[in-house]
């Protein structure tokens, strides 16, 4: 009987460390997404990867990012959403060009990326709002866009803004 018990537990400790082997690797294999943390909100951390930059008129460039949001959910533990943003003099490197916030007033992070400038300065922001029911980014549309002038102040557009 004494021998029959020591196998058995035997067998358990060896099932026991067999799956804490396969945690670990699943956890390293679920690493940080290329590119640079540049922003962070309570239950997201914010990724980007340029891709790509094309010169415009007038000295202006477009930039290509690819930006990945890690989201921490009850329903989903972590997921990855991973979309390719364009912008115009704009670099989403920089921590500046990201504002996280509870934008809509739903208790949830939201954020805001500085998705084009005016060689003025003149700023467009776009914003990407938590949608609680299907624990998701959604586009938050015009109503959470922002446009500030080069001092900082808003205004209703950069259209005809140095």
């Amino acid at each position: 009987m004494t021998i029959e018990t020591t196998f058995d537990c035997r067998r358990v400790l060896a099932a026991l460390l067999a799956i804490a082997t396969a945690t670990l690797a699943l956890r390293a294999g679920a690493a940080d997404p290329p590119g640079e943390k540049v922003a962070a909100g309570r239950h997201f951390d914010i990724f980007v990867q340029k891709r790509e930059e094309k010169p415009l008129a007038e000295g202006s460039k477009l930039l290509i990012f690819q930006v990945v949001v890690v989201a921490r959910t009850q329903k989903h533990a972590t997921q990855r959403f991973s979309r390719r943003v364009e912008t115009i003099n704009s670099d989403l490197r920089q921590a500046g060009a990201w504002e996280i916030a509870d934008i809509n007033g739903d208790g949830f992070d939201d954020y805001r990326y500085r998705s084009g400038a005016t060689r003025g300065g003149c700023q467009t922001w776009e914003a990407r709002r938590w949608d609680t029911q299907h624990e998701r980014f959604e586009p938050g549309g015009m109503q959470l866009a922002k446009w500030l002038d080069s001092k900082g102040n808003a205004v209703k557009s950069c259209i005809g803004q140095p």
